[in-house]
């Protein structure tokens, strides 16, 4: 990337490096397709070209409809050598309910670095993209095969140019190409890559590699951008993870969640570098550390309500990435009533996936789709000691009724009385109505509770945290959101269970 880069001189060869170079700050959107197949759609406001799936195979988007967040680059504003500018590139797609259900979900994620080869101070620049593509999808995955098939693969760039038009900023790529395999005998721009791989949890047949070829082009400029702060939030990740039990054996659900304490769920934001980390405790796990400074994960933070973050096995995504344009979210994530899931204002969340643990082919724990839900914990000395407040918002979670394995989407309202320091929970999830009470716990802005369904032979229970705005919530006044986790089990018949977040600001 010479333009901006470095200085010439009068003949207009290269005399060195630019000192002067000024690199800003800037989030470049970009298109993806697969060369120049079908694109002319990026001129017409696409993510991706049509007929294929930006960074997997086509088969498993499962014929889906899919929402796609097209390629963000989050440029860093320094100079200075070693710097990475992270990328982050989501898609989902959901369909039909319970048994029927199909669903996909993934996060490709990495960072580019500009780079000047060793000891040649006139030489050009490269920009370098590497990352890693962690996705999972559940349903007719082949030819009467239902099931969950998860799927890891590298990302590099091949290649890569200046010069394009829509991205008016010297010195910066307007175009990758983008791969995911390269032949062990190909060394000569670094190792070899062994492509994406697809691994269909059970199944005795072998894992399927794959290999794509992509063009990321810049289609719009800077893309905008929203606030952007340093914060620290904690909160609650849960859902049912499917356990493989030898080659072919019959696959265990395990429910999986961050227990008891927020604490066990962290998400620290790093605006100067672009960067967030989580640190997560799932109960029976090892701790587990995604994005951060470890050179081996990976994280991008757009702006505080759109980021996402990696390790080599796990991702996160912050539902607002899977926003459209007019910043809507898809609609199979709509409410009971129909309705959207509300834009909080206090509240963050979205899904986790990937493989929480083990071996494929021999234990290996994969959680397809799982949710998590987090903010800002609430001053304990702060929650009132009178009044009432009300609380709406979402429920989302995994079930497994009977051999159907499918995520659901409710609504969750809580109601408190302050003084007494307890309240009254309502959620309607996968076409049932639980109720129950909640109380707070002494000294804490924690809550727990019990919850029956009306309509059917289920309990479950809730824990949660109250949330409070940045800065502090006023004391005396009641938090403006809250958020936690539940648990659901089938009391008699078929063995119901589910597992989920959820999230709710106050009306």
């Amino acid at each position: 990337m010479d333009g901006g880069r470095l200085n010439f001189d009068s003949n207009l060869n290269p005399t060195g490096v630019n000192p002067n170079f000024p690199a800003t700050f800037a989030v470049d959107r970009f298109f993806i397709s697969a060369g120049l197949e079908n694109f002319g759609q990026k001129d017409q406001g696409a993510t991706v070209a049509s007929g294929i799936r930006a960074f997997l195979r086509t088969p498993t988007a499962l014929g889906l409809p899919l929402t796609d967040s097209g390629l963000y680059v989050i440029n860093t504003p320094s100079n200075q050598p070693g710097v990475q500018n992270p990328f982050v590139h989501a898609d989902f797609g959901m369909a039909g309910t319970g048994a029927a259900q199909q669903s996909t979900i993934s996060l490709t994620i990495g960072n580019v670095q500009y780079q000047q080869p060793a000891n040649c101070p006139t030489c050009s620049f490269n920009a370098v993209a590497q990352g890693n593509t962690i996705a999972s999808s559940h349903g007719n995955v082949a030819p009467g095969q239902w099931g969950t098939v998860a799927i890891n693969s590298p990302l590099m760039s091949a290649s890569f140019g200046g010069g394009n038009p829509k991205l008016d900023r010297p010195g910066y790529a307007g175009y990758f190409v983008l791969e995911n395999y390269t032949p062990a005998v190909d060394t000569v721009d670094g190792p070899s890559m062994p492509g994406g791989t697809e691994h269909a949890l059970a199944n005795t047949t072998p894992d399927v590699n794959y290999a794509i070829l992509r063009l990321a082009t810049a289609t719009t400029g800077q893309a905008p951008v929203g606030t952007r702060s340093n914060a620290v939030m904690n909160g609650w990740a849960g859902g049912l993870a499917e356990k493989e039990n030898g080659s072919g054996g019959a696959l265990t659900i395990n429910p999986i969640g961050t227990g008891i304490s927020p604490g066990n769920f962290a998400i620290t934001t790093d605006a100067a570098n672009n960067h967030v980390q989580i640190d997560l405790l799932l109960s029976g796990h090892a701790p587990m550390t995604l994005g951060g400074l470890n050179p081996n994960n990976a994280s991008a933070m757009i702006d505080d309500n759109r980021f996402a973050a990696a390790n080599g096995s796990v991702a996160m995504v912050n539902a607002n990435i899977l926003r459209d344009d007019n910043g809507n979210l898809p609609a199979s994530l709509n409410l009971p009533n129909g309705q959207p899931i509300p834009k909080y204002q206090y509240l963050q969340w979205g899904f986790i996936f990937g493989d929480t643990a083990g071996t494929p082919g021999v234990d290996l724990e994969h959680l397809h789709m799982g949710s998590w839900v987090a903010g800002r914990p609430a001053d304990p000395g702060q929650l009132p000691t009178s009044g009432t407040a009300t609380y709406s918002g979402h429920a989302i979670g995994n079930v497994v009724n009977g051999p159907a394995l499918y995520t659901a989407v409710g609504s969750y309202d809580n109601t408190w009385d302050f003084a007494k320091r307890t309240g009254t929970a309502n959620m309607n999830f996968d076409g049932a109505h639980y109720q129950g009470n909640t109380a707070i716990a002494n000294g804490t802005a924690l809550f727990q509770g019990a919850m029956t369904a009306t309509d059917a032979a289920r309990k479950g229970g809730v824990v949660g945290n109250f949330v409070q705005a940045p800065g502090g919530s006023p004391a005396g006044t009641p938090p403006p959101a809250l958020a936690g986790r539940f648990v659901i089990q089938e009391t008699t018949g078929n063995p119901y269970r589910a597992s989920g977040t959820f999230g709710a600001e106050r009306r």
